[in-house]
């Protein structure tokens, strides 16, 4: 069982899914461009997501996106599947077209780290060796929506009925900007941010043509890249168990902070679950970012947003004071009789929620890929006193996150 995915309205997310065998299906081609284009504004216009930043390679794809109303499953489950069967159509398929792998959607924690992932993506051809510029790459990207061109897409008929009242017959595809919590400059207008992406892009691109000198990397001419085959391959061999991050930060402080809270999350979520299961929804509440249970009815915390500019690193205040005033404020001890109590790492942050990756490494960007960051791990201490046993002094009682506690183990 893969760990509960973290869905708070307000993320912005790095998005990357890879085809399956790692098959050219996404070749840069007008077929390509037509179809991407139609399904990601189409989707993004359903669930209300705002796209920052994508590029489309031969074997898979990565977009920024912003996510205003905690959407972002379903538009992601909407885009993969338009996409799936658009491909399938056009090349006379009935295999599955994505990898088996989960989607790795990456949470951007500061405005630096969006601003990295957003080089990041639109630099990714010159990186893979494949163009001398970004502006050369013959597929589909959104260097030139940076400062607000919109366009619009009809759909494809040759696989879209033209009688479809569902599929809209014209879309509109712009791409977004950084919401102001994650501007870098806050009275920045949207040009010269799209001009520091651009010389951030460009600077790119001079490190990554000194490194090809250097090693003698040669070009593949654009006629290559149009003309693959789609179920050609890469020769190169694939990397496998690569770390999947599902926090991406710079400062080493609050990637601590983060990861202390989606552990916590993580820990709540399971008992609560296990709860779920034998008393049903009536008597069980979520933490906030709970996203499949609660499309199914489970009842969950409201979601309080606060400004992302601090850390809040004050220890706890009243272990009994629930429920919370603030995001901040911790959950329910549930300690009773019987009962034993494990704590987190005690830095805080501004937020609680779920995860979006089979283990809790953190991510730095480093302007081509994601390196794994140490964390500290989860200290856990129980109590199996009774009625007839005094609790441990306060002084010697283990640390508590200010978001959530891990499981307590209750005599049966």
């Amino acid at each position: 069982m893969t760990a509960p995915r973290r869905v708070l309205p307000g993320d912005v997310l790095l998005i990357t899914r890879r085809i399956s065998q790692r098959m050219f299906l996404l070749k840069p081609d007008e077929g390509t461009k037509a179809i991407f284009a139609y399904c990601i504004a189409e989707a993004a216009r359903r669930h209300k997501i705002e796209v920052i930043a994508w590029v489309v390679m031969s074997n898979h794809y990565h977009a920024v996106v912003y996510d205003r109303f905690g959407t972002v499953p379903a538009f992601v489950q909407r885009l993969h599947k338009l996409l799936a069967k658009c491909i399938n159509h056009r090349y006379d398929r009935w295999e599955n077209v994505w990898s088996s792998e989960e989607t790795c959607m990456t949470r951007l924690v500061t405005p630096r780290d969006v601003f990295d992932a957003i080089v990041y993506v639109l630099a990714n051809p010159v990186a893979a060796h494949l163009v001398d510029r970004a502006v050369d790459w013959p597929g589909f990207s959104s260097l030139d929506y940076l400062d607000g061109k919109t366009t619009e897409h009809e759909r494809p008929e040759w696989y879209f009925s033209r009688k479809s009242r569902v599929m809209p017959s014209k879309v509109t595809l712009r791409a977004g900007w950084p919401p102001p919590p994650m501007r870098e400059l806050a009275r920045e207008t949207r040009a010269e941010w799209a001009a520091r992406v651009r010389a951030a892009v460009a600077q790119k691109e001079r490190e990554y043509r000194e490194i090809r000198r250097k090693k003698r990397v040669a070009l593949p001419s654009r006629k290559s890249l149009v003309d693959v085959a789609p179920t050609a391959k890469p020769s190169t061999k694939a990397r496998h168990r690569k770390l999947r991050p599902a926090v991406a930060c710079v400062d080493p402080e609050r990637r601590t902070a983060e990861l202390a809270a989606l552990r916590a999350f993580r820990v709540e979520y399971a008992r609560k679950l296990k709860r779920f299961a034998k008393e049903g929804r009536a008597k069980v509440i979520f933490p906030p970012g709970t996203y499949r249970l609660r499309s199914l009815g489970a009842r969950c915390r409201p979601f309080e947003p606060r400004p992302l500019t601090r850390l809040d690193t004050r220890p706890p205040t009243r272990l009994d004071a629930w429920p919370p005033t603030r995001l901040d404020a911790r959950p329910p001890t549930h300690a009773g009789r019987g009962s034993g109590r494990a704590g987190v790492p005690s830095a805080t942050f501004v937020r609680c929620g779920e995860g979006s990756s089979r283990d809790d490494g953190g991510a730095r960007y480093d302007g081509s890929s994601c390196s794994r960051e140490t964390s500290s791990s989860q200290a856990g201490i129980g109590s199996s006193g009774g009625s007839g046993k005094a609790r441990a002094p306060r002084s010697t009682r283990p640390p508590t996150c200010r978001w959530g506690i891990a499981p307590s183990r209750s005599r049966s």
